[in-house]
């Protein structure tokens, strides 16, 4: 069981509003340690960047906004330009991350020569 894990935030791609997200946490374990167990509760221990789990994510998200009445929307609406990218979730598949054989190393799959 781990103790600890040490997240080095400056080799994220987005670094910067990660940090704005983690400066506005009360508490950052609290809020990393619910969001995990949310992420446990509806997708179960497996990798959330795995296609399937990418897609079901993404559809809770949009259940969660389509299941929302019509007041909070409007509500939601007019925060939203005060935190524009606020829904704003980087798909992990991108087309410029659709480039995966560039990234397999081929010594390692077929032996070094």
């Amino acid at each position: 069981m781990r103790n600890s894990y040490t997240w080095k935030l400056n080799k994220e791609e987005n670094a910067e509003k990660i940090n704005e997200w983690l400066d506005s946490q009360k508490n950052i374990r609290d809020s990393l340690s619910f969001a995990v167990q949310l992420m446990q509760q509806h997708l179960g221990n497996v990798d959330i960047r795995s296609f399937e789990n990418a897609n079901e994510l993404m559809r809770l998200f949009q259940e969660a906004q389509s299941a929302q009445p019509q007041a909070e929307k409007e509500t939601a609406a007019a925060s939203d330009s005060a935190r524009p990218d606020r829904r704003h979730i980087p798909s992990p598949f991108e087309e410029e991350d659709d480039d995966w054989a560039g990234v397999i190393d081929k010594g390692a799959l077929f032996g070094r020569k």
